[in-house]
């Protein structure tokens, strides 16, 4: 039985070796075929160098920029001193804050604002011919805390030297004392012989907490008498 499954084996595997055998001889008589099988196996060999190069640089890629960021996490911990860093941080934001008025809602914010600009005008001894307070809460930029309510004010005044200077001094040392101020946006000086001078204020107003009303916790309701 062994002798015939060998025999039935060898019978089957004759038209192949025919077939490879007739093969070679197509590839030996016709040197267009040769060609052909050269150029695909070349091709192939091409596109594997390839595609060996670009993992090979994306590797190399990844490996620049772990370095990178080894590099500048080393240089990071190299400055130390993060203890006086994060206080001075904070000592900017506290400062930052101490130039922002405080009020309730924009409606409060916009009375607040009118108040503190005429008592400013009125310490320079200037009468203003028009003063307007509006909301810029609509047009604010996007990346200003949602809590910071800004305020827009117009002023016009006719010009006195002495008294525009004390007014722009006085603005001035409110931020240098680090006390709730006013950012000046634009001012302009026009008309002769009677200059008119026309500016245009910020006022950052961030918003407080109502405040509780006085004794409301310390005086709890009493019980009622039947």
């Amino acid at each position: 039985m062994g002798a015939n499954l060998f025999s039935q084996a060898s019978q089957s595997s004759l038209p192949i070796l025919g077939g490879l055998a007739g093969l070679r001889d197509e590839l030996r008589e016709k040197f267009g075929l040769r060609l052909g099988l050269y150029l695909v196996f070349g091709f192939m060999w091409v596109y594997g160098i390839l595609l060996l190069q670009d993992a090979v640089k994306a590797e190399t890629t990844k490996v620049k920029l772990a370095q990178t960021q080894r590099l500048r996490a080393e240089s990071i911990a190299k400055e130390g001193d993060w203890g006086a860093r994060a206080i001075a941080a904070k000592e900017s934001v506290t400062d930052a804050q101490a130039l922002l008025w405080r009020a309730e809602s924009v409606g409060l914010a916009q009375v607040l604002v009118g108040e503190q600009i005429t008592k400013s005008l009125s310490r320079a001894a200037i009468t203003p011919r028009i003063l307007q307070v509006a909301s810029g809460v609509e047009s604010k930029p996007a990346l200003m805390p949602a809590e910071i309510m800004p305020m827009r004010v117009k002023v016009q005044f006719e010009f006195k030297q002495n008294a525009f200077y004390a007014w722009l001094e006085q603005l001035a040392r409110d931020r240098e004392e680090r006390r709730p101020s006013f950012v000046i946006e634009s001012i302009s000086v026009r008309g002769v012989p009677s200059p008119t001078v026309d500016v245009e204020l910020v006022a950052y107003v961030l918003k407080a907490k109502p405040e509780a009303p006085v004794g409301a916790a310390s005086n709890p309701a009493l019980p009622s008498v039947k």
